[in-house]
């Protein structure tokens, strides 16, 4: 499946020409923790879609590496022991290779290059103390409110990202060593995606209402209707949209 999401790769090699100190190794664990990330995504259905997301928005892919921070904020707290303008150019140099492998076609092995990219940058935004936008501890210590449900449970689309989310931080924390299922965070996980779930509209409703739509389409040949059948069609249709709406609200 991984393949299935990605643009054909085009076999270009890739060159780097001459490299600041310590970029090598900073590449080289970002690189690592990029494809082990793909790995686990791409050949998960559920998890697929934050890849593809992730290709053209630049919060989603924040949001992946989020999901190894603690591991980035270990493995390169050695960027401390270097000079604030070597980590300046370092980030710069960074930034530039994210902007470029947006500008190109999102091949497995551009959107990797792309994701080192973010998980580097990460990892040297950390070491000198500038966090992009709300931290990563702030996110993932993020707790979902009553009103926080709420409003997700108007907007759908919204709620299953959210359970994505979730399940992503899940998944990635189960795939490390020494993993806890009774540690607070994860608890603290589960019980967010149970709030979540709690309002999602019943995979019931949606399946009941794509029979209900397949059943009064039938054999109609949309070509050959004329205006007012046609008029009467796009009726009955939303009047099986509205009922759909007024079976999720009484269920929740």
């Amino acid at each position: 499946m991984t393949n299935s999401i990605f643009v054909t790769n085009n076999n270009a090699a890739t060159t780097t020409s001459r490299q600041l100190d310590g970029t090598a190794k900073l590449t080289n664990f970002a690189n690592n923790q990029a494809a082990t990330i793909i790995r686990e995504y791409a050949n998960d259905e559920t998890l697929a879609e934050s890849l593809v997301s992730a290709m053209t928005d630049t919060n989603a892919l924040e949001a992946l590496v989020d999901t190894i921070d603690e591991v980035v904020t270990e493995d390169t707290a050695w960027l401390k022991e270097l000079d604030s303008e070597q980590l300046d150019k370092m980030l710069k140099s960074q930034q530039s290779k994210r902007s470029r492998c947006k500008s190109k076609e999102m091949t497995q092995d551009n959107f990797t290059s792309m994701l080192s990219a973010a998980i580097a940058e990460r990892g040297i935004r950390i070491a000198m103390g500038k966090p992009k936008g709300a931290t990563s501890a702030q996110r993932r210590g993020k707790r979902y409110t009553d009103e926080d449900v709420q409003m997700l449970a108007n907007d759908q689309e919204a709620l299953r990202k959210a359970i994505r989310n979730i399940q992503s931080k899940k998944s990635i924390m189960k795939s490390k060593a020494g993993f806890d299922e009774t540690s607070e965070e994860y608890q603290a996980l589960l019980e967010d995606e149970q709030k979540l779930k709690a309002v999602r509209i019943g995979e019931g409703h949606v399946d009941a209402t794509k029979q209900a739509l397949k059943s009064l389409l039938g054999d109609v040949d949309l070509n050959e209707m004329k205006a007012a059948d046609y008029k009467a069609l796009v009726g009955s249709i939303l009047e099986l949209a509205d009922d759909g709406q007024q079976n999720s609200a009484e269920e929740q």
